[in-house]
């Protein structure tokens, strides 16, 4: 059964449209670019937005590879998929943008790693000088450096670099808890290829383990009868045999770290085997390029050029054009013209060689270019600018490209649409916004001029639309600002079971901004279908509206969640983001007011009072105003002393903010927090990678006597610090968070590679873990003062609070003087 483009558009489940997709890329078939980019934007969930990448299909190669690159700077989860679906299926003329994204100092590791993997498909060795040149490779993970060091064996290519990285891999050899991994092996393989003469003293160092020794004694020892493996590669190809053919062959191909040795007999005896194999079709042919990593580039070139079969020259170039700059090597192409001349047909011919090499024959033999190889010699031109334009990670794609040879495809209603609504492009005045006979046209017209004696008939022609669809129709409805007209368009989706769709609708909600989308808001809290991460959106949005006539409600959704027992760590995230929104303001009026107090009263509180900024004075001021009136008042246990403790916290937030955030925030911008974080596997992320890092710290010592420490916090915050970038803002909100920074990025030791990145004057780790500690239990006794009011032992150790105060405003102002 043929599966078409309207039956994946009209499914409702999203695990269906997935198979669907799945089906038609296994019939040869799949979405082409233009409606492929149109869903991209809408807010989908990230597996079906990789689902589409996948099914990416235009019968023009060239279309396909400029959509596919111009994912690499996208979100990681769409970067690998857009790489994979580039390797598989186009001609790889634009593997420059790879280079420049290698360069961009927040690419996550998990890119970096598959433009490596993908070496083959491009210039290798260009590509490793850009490796070679990333700042701080040595902090990523060993799968990526053990790539590393394979391609640099593979590739032929030395740097000081790989060295380094190479010596640092070894020395773990000796570490009493080391594991096994890929990069000690190739490390071991690095030095047998590039430095031999050392290989004795690197590999052998004291206290190495036996195990390690052994494999080390192995590789040294290796010897390799080159002279002879081409008269046996010969034999075998002659001799017909197929049974035992390729076993044989495995059984003599040297290793990788001594195919340097290898001359161009024996490099093409292999090709013509390799090619053997594919004509066959006896397995998958393509990894066979990795039998001929680590041989000279020198070798490699003369091989091909000496082919005198045409069929064979073609394969290899194609195989093997990643190695050595072939397609531009001037003895590949006069190898290259010779078989074009004595070709039947020379059209056809030319057809089977890497479009790189097909220019350059048509650049020599003065050939009429056609336009798709005109458009190709455009894309050369842009390599080039490319390459010798100066890159900045905050540079986008478009600056560099050319893209004239891209084709216009027909402007559909639809695509004016999203260009305008998603893309932020000015609408096309050409196109009938008037048009209240179709879809499209009408919800242009009410994205740019909202006009509710259209939204009955925009109900009506979404719900004929696919739902997929209909997540535009919603986000249009946002535009219709102050209108409680589009909130009761919206209720038809609030209680939908696909999470994207009500995400979509809290936001279209909030854009509304009017008192019934407000009420809203505040009574999907609860209902069946808002999972905790719906719950956080909605609690997060309405922070920023006018809940002053929503009190009751969020007072008794606040106390229905805070009274069940037990609660999720997500749970009680939603709880604490609900006590923020109560109204916390005092109801009854202070009598007998008397002066306000001087500042000498606080200088004895606190002995640095006048060293601190206006601001933190003020609040502090604010609190002693308060505290002074409830010790004079005859009522006083009338009196909540909750603004007390809560204007010594806020002068606490403030002093914190003026010490630490632009140090955080400089931390952030140099990317190396983002880095280290990656390796953890907090950008993936990793589930089981965060759950070891975070019960590791919620384990330190001091640390796990925290009372109610919120490890869903911890990650809260580290994802959002893996994932910031240029151009955005990041704020720690509240003690808490700065404590779990300083945990994370201050201790002076740590297993995961993140000591000392903040550069706090501790004298030990376990004078920060009180701190934090002290941190993180003032703001739980703020957050109850304010939102409970004060318990009776708080009541009659007030004093205490400010002895706390001037304690962490001490250590503050010693950390601040060492920063």
């Amino acid at each position: 059964m043929t599966i078409t483009i309207k039956d994946y558009l009209h499914e409702e489940d999203k695990e269906s449209r997935i198979m669907l997709l799945k089906r038609m890329q296994e019939c040869g078939s799949g979405l082409p670019t233009d409606l492929s980019g149109d869903l991209l934007c809408l807010n989908l969930d990230p597996d079906e937005k990789s689902a589409i990448l996948s099914s990416v299909y235009d019968p023009d190669p060239l279309m396909t590879e400029d959509y596919l690159t111009s994912f690499i700077g996208a979100p990681q989860d769409q970067a690998v998929t857009a790489l994979r679906k580039w390797a598989e299926s186009t001609q790889h003329l634009l593997w420059h943008r790879c280079l420049s994204q290698l360069r961009a100092t927040h690419t996550p590791q998990r890119v970096r790693y598959t433009i490596l993997d993908l070496c083959p498909f491009m210039e290798g060795t260009e590509l490793l000088d850009v490796v070679t040149r990333t700042d701080a490779i040595q902090e990523l993970s060993p799968a990526f450096h053990g790539l590393f060091l394979l391609r640099s064996i593979q590739w032929n290519h030395f740097s000081e670099t790989a060295r380094q990285l190479a010596e640092k891999i070894l020395e773990s050899m000796k570490e009493p808890s080391w594991q096994t991994h890929l990069a000690q092996i190739l490390a071991i393989f690095w030095y047998k290829r590039f430095l031999p003469e050392q290989s004795e003293q690197k590999l052998f160092p004291p206290d190495i383990s036996g195990n390690w020794r052994d494999l080390n004694r192995a590789v040294l020892c290796y010897q390799q009868p080159v002279q002879n493996i081409a008269a046996h590669i010969l034999k075998l190809t002659k001799s017909g045999s197929e049974e035992s053919f390729w076993d044989e062959i495995e059984a003599i191909w040297p290793p990788v770290f001594i195919r340097q040795q290898l001359s161009s007999e024996v490099t093409q005896s292999m090709i013509r085997a390799c090619f053997r194999k594919k004509q066959q079709k006896s397995c998958a042919t393509h990894s066979l390029w990795q039998y001929f990593g680590g041989i000279m580039p020198e070798q490699i070139r003369k091989a091909i050029a000496t082919l005198n079969d045409p069929k064979e020259f073609a394969f290899s170039v194609n195989m093997l054009k990643g190695f050595g700059g072939i397609c531009q090597h001037q003895e590949i192409l006069n190898s290259a013209e010779a078989h074009l001349k004595s070709a039947e047909n020379s059209e056809a011919f030319l057809e089977t060689l890497p479009l790189r090499l097909q220019l350059q024959l048509i650049r020599c033999q003065k050939i009429k270019e056609t336009t798709a190889q005109h458009n190709i010699m455009q894309v050369l031109e842009e390599e080039e600018r490319h390459r010798q334009t100066s890159f900045s990670p905050d540079t986008k794609w478009t600056d560099f490209s050319i893209f004239s040879f891209k084709k216009q495809k027909q402007n559909t209603q639809r695509r004016h649409f999203f260009d305008v609504a998603y893309r932020g492009k000015n609408p096309d005045m050409s196109h009938p916004l008037e048009n209240a006979d179709h879809f499209w046209s009408l919800l242009l017209r009410n994205w740019l001029n909202p006009e509710i004696n259209d939204l009955n008939d925009l109900a009506r022609m979404a719900r004929q639309e696919p739902r997929i669809f209909q997540l535009s129709y919603i986000h249009t409805l946002g535009r219709f600002h102050g209108r409680d007209e589009a909130v009761l368009k919206l209720l038809d989706y609030i209680r939908s079971s696909r999470t994207y769709e009500v995400r979509a609708v809290i936001h279209a909600l909030e854009s509304i901004g009017s008192t019934r989308a407000c009420h809203e808001l505040v009574a999907s809290i609860t209902r069946p279908n808002m999972i905790t991460s719906l719950q956080t959106d909605i609690c997060h949005l309405l922070r920023t509206m006018d809940l002053s006539s929503f009190q009751s409600e969020i007072r008794s959704i606040f106390s229905t969640m805070n009274d069940k027992k037990p609660k999720t760590e997500g749970e009680q995230e939603v709880c604490d983001i609900l006590a923020s929104l109560i109204d916390s303001k005092q109801t009854e009026s202070v009598s007998d007011i008397s002066s306000f107090p001087s500042d000498d009263d606080l200088e004895q509180k606190i002995p640095e009072f006048r060293q601190l900024s206006h601001e933190v004075q003020r609040s502090l001021r604010t609190a002693q105003f308060f505290s002074r009136q409830t010790n004079e008042t005859h009522r006083s246990q009338a009196i909540d002393l909750s603004p007390v403790i809560d204007m010594q916290y806020k002068a606490l937030e403030l002093m914190f903010r003026e010490t630490f955030e632009e140090l955080c925030s400089e931390l952030l911008r140099q990317g190396v927090l983002q880095r280290k974080l990656d390796v953890i596997g907090y950008s993936r992320p990793i589930p089981s990678a965060m759950d070891r890092f975070e019960n590791y710290i919620s384990s330190l010592p001091v640390i796990r006597d925290i009372p109610y420490f919120s490890k869903f916090k911890l990650r809260k915050m580290l994802r959002a610090v893996c994932q910031f970038r240029p151009g955005r803002r990041f704020t720690l909100d509240g003690l808490k968070a700065f404590a779990l920074f300083f945990l994370c990025f201050g201790r002076k030791t740590c297993d995961s590679g993140l000591a000392s990145l903040l550069p706090l004057s501790f004298p030990s780790d376990q004078d920060l873990f009180v701190f934090c500690k002290d941190l993180h239990m003032f703001q739980d006794i703020r957050n109850r003062a304010v939102h409970e009011g004060i318990f009776p032992d708080i009541r009659n150790d007030a004093e205490k609070i400010w002895t706390q105060t001037s304690s962490v405003i001490t250590t503050v102002l010693n950390l601040k003087r060492s920063l």
